[in-house]
């Protein structure tokens, strides 16, 4: 779904909350959400991953 500063749980609930996936209406099933970050001083990346089941 994009870059985020921080990938946590907060993030995909936000998504889910305001629907940012409302382009998908026709679509029904499973959204694999995904959320990277990047620290460029340390060169480490933290990725966090949540399926959701769109009915």
């Amino acid at each position: 779904m994009g870059m985020y500063l921080n990938p946590s749980a907060a993030n995909f609930t936000q998504i889910k909350n305001k629907q940012y996936f409302a382009s998908l209406e026709h679509f029904h099933g499973e959204v694999l959400f995904v959320g990277v970050n990047y620290d460029e001083q340390s060169k480490t990346q933290e990725c966090r991953m949540e399926w959701f089941n769109k009915e």
